[in-house]
């Protein structure tokens, strides 16, 4: 509610917020000895992976418009982010990362050459037998609203 000088209403703001469920678009597994870092870096070739307008469009300048439909993925432009809970990174490139535990993954994406692109991420892990799995989400702008894409990545821990 938005008042006026005498404290009067003046307008209303009603938001309906519609949560949506989300698919999984791609699932890693890697096994790694207990206590040691985890690191990873998943390539691409620009040409052949899905993906890779998401990373192309993660390293340009967000100044172009796009169209944010999760079903026309292939003609976008994308930008990146990183799983839930904070909004806090942001780069020369508008991008901004956002992570479900901070203490456990971090998280960038690299520009190697004019054909490949990477995502790097490094994971500390814990005692065995467990099992942990945290996300990384992919969107279409640098508001986080439009989704684009969402890995899981398992991480289960073994037994020297």
């Amino acid at each position: 509610m938005f008042l006026n000088n005498n404290g009067k209403p003046v307008s209303l703001l009603d938001i309906v917020v519609y949560p949506q469920g989300y698919i999984v678009d791609r699932s890693f597994r890697f096994n790694k000895t207990e206590n040691e870092i985890l690191r990873k870096t998943i390539r691409f070739n620009v040409n052949s992976s899905p993906t890779s307008n998401l990373v192309e469009g993660f390293l340009k300048n967000n100044k172009k418009s796009s169209n944010h439909n999760r079903t026309n993925s292939s003609s976008q432009k994308k930008k990146s982010s990183k799983s839930k809970n904070d909004l806090n990174t942001t780069n020369d490139y508008n991008e901004k990362y956002v992570c479900s535990n901070l203490n456990e993954v971090a998280s960038s994406i690299s520009n190697v050459n004019a054909y490949t692109k990477e995502v790097s991420f490094k994971y500390k892990n814990m005692n065995s037998p467990n099992e942990r799995v945290f996300y990384l989400f992919f969107y279409d702008d640098p508001y986080m609203i439009s989704l684009n894409e969402i890995w899981r990545i398992f991480v289960h821990h073994v037994q020297r």
